[in-house]
């Protein structure tokens, strides 16, 4: 096993590709991160804790394996299990690159975006705001 550490961005695509799985076991509840995404979308299978922001694209046995935080033995089998699974480990590949391809394609984000905005005007004129 190696940690690289830091990363240039540009360097990110290639090191995706060497790598079947990326672990992302954050203690905190931060917001969606793009290395989930940027990794399922370079057919990588997440093992995460689905804290925060991911838990809207981590989904255990969907679209990826969640443990709880600080629970390295349930990682750790996680990782096992896919090693003996390789439909398994090939489904949540697919199913992860799908999910990003289907929910974070940038004219949908956009598109929904527009309608959010859209109906915050509508509410807003409904209740007289000017």
């Amino acid at each position: 096993m190696e940690f690289v550490g830091a990363v240039p961005r540009e360097r990110l695509p290639q090191l995706y590709r060497e790598h079947d799985i990326l672990l992302f076991p954050s203690l905190i509840d931060e917001g969606l991160g793009m290395s989930i995404l940027e990794a399922m979308a370079s057919g990588l299978v997440v093992l995460g804790t689905a804290s925060g922001g991911s838990g809207e694209t981590l989904i255990h046995e969907r679209t990826g394996l969640v443990f709880p935080k600080e629970d390295a033995s349930t990682c750790a089998a996680h990782v096992l299990h896919l090693m003996k699974d390789r439909s398994l480990y090939e489904s949540l590949r697919q199913s992860g690159r799908r999910a990003v391809e289907n929910y974070f394609e940038m004219g949908r984000l956009m598109d929904d975006l527009e309608r959010s905005l859209q109906s915050a005007l509508v509410d807003r004129d409904a209740i007289g705001f000017r």
